[in-house]
């Protein structure tokens, strides 16, 4: 239950409201989805639908981004750390590719997820440090490629990462366990609802 087992960190009860879902999830058990757990599902939604989750930035702490994309979307969020050293989010982002997008190559899509992130937060993140975590180590290479200003590297990739240039950020490779709120994100299912943002 990955995304929605963080979110009980800040929604109370959230965690209780799940167990008859997680359940289905063990090993021991067979997977039949009955009204016990449509029962749940709905609660669920409740609790998530009216909790306050979301952070207000605090201006004196670094910013900390993590994204990801699939082959029909992608994703991101944007947290710090608050005083237990937990990370809290200050906002969400969720986007389809576009029809050109689709026919991207997945280190493309990883890198366009990043810059948009990036845009979009803008007013977060320019004129201060701040991290990037992505589940792509091919990303992490590439930024060290093109600033080493590597001849073969791919000119929509140089041209992108060099406006990063007034950024001050660091990269950092995670794995993709450790990636799961952008991750599911980016693998949204609720494809026209997230058509209409």
């Amino acid at each position: 239950c990955g995304f929605v087992g963080w979110l009980s960190k800040y929604c109370f009860g959230l965690k209780e409201a799940l167990e008859p879902i997680a359940r289905l999830r063990r090993a021991k058990n067979r997977f039949i989805w009955g009204k016990e757990q449509d029962k749940a599902h709905a609660m669920v939604r409740q609790i998530i639908d009216n909790a306050d989750i979301l952070a207000m930035p605090d201006w004196n702490k670094k910013f900390y981004l993590w994204t990801d994309a699939s082959n029909k979307a992608y994703g991101a969020v944007l947290m710090q750390e608050d005083e237990n050293g937990e990370f809290v989010p200050i906002e969400f982002m969720s986007k389809l590719w576009n029809e050109n997008e689709l026919n991207w190559p997945i280190t493309t899509k990883e890198l366009a997820a990043m810059i948009e992130a990036i845009r979009k937060w803008e007013k977060y993140l320019s004129y201060r440090k701040f991290v990037v975590h992505t589940d792509a180590k091919n990303i992490t290479w590439l930024m060290k490629k093109c600033e080493r200003r590597d001849k073969k590297s791919n000119p929509m990739h140089y041209r992108w990462i060099m406006k990063l240039k007034d950024k001050y950020f660091e990269c950092k490779h995670i794995k993709g366990i450790e990636n799961n709120i952008s991750d599911y994100l980016s693998r949204y299912n609720d494809i026209e609802a997230l058509a209409q943002d």
